[in-house]
């Protein structure tokens, strides 16, 4: 944290013909100016109070992805590591807790639920009301979009087994996911289930854990999953009765 004491000095001493207070902090938040008016303050923030580092990543994220430069003595490394603090103090135990391996079955799937069960409800019932009407039909969705946050979109990819190795890593400005429903109307090769769904995280397709037993995609391709293990298998993560669930 001794980079954000550089990033922000206090004192009204004059450095290159400046002021300290010139430095515009017009759009910084609350608690950055306190760091900068108070350098005691920066002490605090060695906790890790998971409110503050948040505070700075957004900061920090935002003015870079503005092209505003970044604070003098703050890195785009150094923004990079607040971010992996911030994801492993936000979402870390999140993650854990909803992971098989770590907490169980019934835990893994119980935590899952309730942070993304009903979202991917609403998810399968556009899906479902596509897979059900016919192709030309001209009140059937062709295009759905929701709209969402990175603390959205990190729940959501630990619901479908994707939130680790390289990913575990907090959503970038921009991070989006991506589900393409197909039909398949080959005649030659019409199978039990015709539809599949490919799943894509900022434009990269993924492998669906669940969907990789033979049978369970389409042949030759493992990104596309049939819908019917999709929906079997994101089915188990919606709730029937949130608030009943919420109160455990």
């Amino acid at each position: 944290m001794n980079k954000l004491t550089k990033a922000f000095p206090a004192g009204d001493g004059k450095k290159d013909g400046k002021k300290d207070d010139d430095f515009d902090v017009m759009s910084v938040p609350g608690e950055v100016k306190a760091v900068k008016k108070k350098p005691e303050e920066a002490d605090r923030l060695k906790a890790y109070d998971i409110r503050e580092i948040d505070v700075f990543f957004d900061t920090f994220k935002a003015m870079k992805a503005a092209g505003i430069p970044l604070p003098p003595g703050v890195s785009d490394k150094d923004v990079e590591e607040l971010g992996t603090n911030f994801m492993e103090h936000f979402l870390g135990g999140f993650v854990d807790a909803a992971t098989e391996s770590i907490s169980g079955t019934s835990t893994a799937t119980t935590v899952k639920r309730l942070f993304t069960g009903r979202f991917i409800g609403d998810l399968l019932e556009v899906m479902d009301s596509r897979v059900q009407k016919p192709l030309d039909d001209e009140y059937s969705i062709k295009l759905g979009l929701f709209s969402g946050h990175d603390t959205t979109i990190g729940p959501l990819l630990t619901g479908m087994g994707l939130f680790n190795g390289e990913r575990r890593a907090w959503p970038k400005f921009g991070a989006n996911v991506t589900f393409e429903l197909f039909e398949n109307h080959v005649g030659a090769l019409k199978a039990e289930n015709d539809h599949f769904v490919r799943v894509k995280y900022n434009g990269v397709p993924m492998k669906l854990p669940f969907c990789q037993k033979q049978g369970a995609h389409f042949v030759g391709d493992p990104n596309l999953c049939s819908y019917k293990t999709f929906n079997n298998a994101m089915s188990l993560l919606v709730s029937k009765n949130h608030k009943e669930e919420c109160r455990l």
